[in-house]
């Protein structure tokens, strides 16, 4: 007489609904890296402000601001 298999003691994973990372811009997909600086407060609050008039966020501001930084120096 055949005997049934018995039942797993470990439960298969369920599918669970997984959250899709955002869309990846073209520039967006250059590997990036947290950059530490300590920075006197006012220069920080400036920072701050110019980049709540200019729109864009402080990170993009450090961004150009160094890589013009960078560019003029090498050129010199």
């Amino acid at each position: 007489m055949l005997t049934p298999q018995p039942e797993s003691l470990v439960r298969e994973p369920t599918q669970t609904a997984t959250a899709t990372p955002p869309a990846v811009d073209a520039e967006d997909s250059v590997a990036m890296k947290y950059l530490s600086a300590r920075v006197p407060k006012s220069l920080r609050d400036e920072l701050q402000h110019q980049a709540i008039r200019e729109d864009r966020p402080v990170a993009q501001l450090v961004q150009d601001a160094v890589r013009l930084y960078l560019d003029q120096t090498a050129s010199s």
